[in-house]
């Protein structure tokens, strides 16, 4: 049945965002690097921020399906 579909793809969505979050958090100069790339600072505070919000806007706002609207806001907020 079809019903069971939406939180699985919920589950793999957020696996994303958890994966990249601790990927960065275990290897912080990958993250630093990727920032300089992107011309940003190189900063282990928004380093650590950027893993908080990877944790608390992907992973639990998606698994736990919070509202789409919500999610998305965090997600936009990441990526300013």
């Amino acid at each position: 049945h079809l019903s069971h579909l939406a939180p699985a793809a919920r589950v793999l969505l957020a696996t994303t965002f958890v994966v990249s979050a601790v990927r960065h958090a275990r290897h912080p100069a990958g993250g630093l690097d990727e920032m300089a790339a992107a011309g940003m600072p190189r900063s282990r505070l928004l380093l650590g921020g950027s893993v908080l919000v990877r944790l608390v806007g992907g992973a639990l706002l998606v698994a736990g399906g919070a509202p789409a609207r919500l999610g998305a806001a965090t997600l936009v907020a990441f990526l300013l």
